[in-house]
């Protein structure tokens, strides 16, 4: 999906997810986790909730569960939840720029 978006192979590489159990030093000196549904949050140690945040209403949109992506039955499924997530994602970056939170 994210080639067919024109992202480099080497890009892709590059930002695999991280997971908190083989970096939690990274999670720990983080501003902001974002997840996709509000069961995210507690597989989050205590300490770390507080920082936790859903994808839907980072983008400024009222809670929304997102499905995971891994779990498509197929590669057309897939790439439906991607579109999902691809979409909430520009919103969040969009509302990042307009609430002064990150450069333009």
């Amino acid at each position: 999906a994210l080639l067919a978006d024109g992202f480099d192979e080497q890009y892709i590489d590059a930002h695999k997810p991280q997971f908190i159990k083989d970096n939690l030093s990274l999670f720990q000196s983080s501003d902001l986790i974002i997840g996709m549904t509000r069961w995210h949050k507690w597989c989050l140690p205590k300490d770390l909730q507080s920082k936790y945040i859903d994808l839907s209403v980072a983008a400024g949109d009222s809670y929304k569960a997102i499905p995971d992506p891994f779990l498509a039955p197929n590669q057309e499924s897939y790439n439906k939840v991607m579109r999902v997530v691809k979409g909430y994602v520009e919103r969040m970056a969009d509302k990042m720029i307009k609430d002064g939170v990150y450069g333009k």
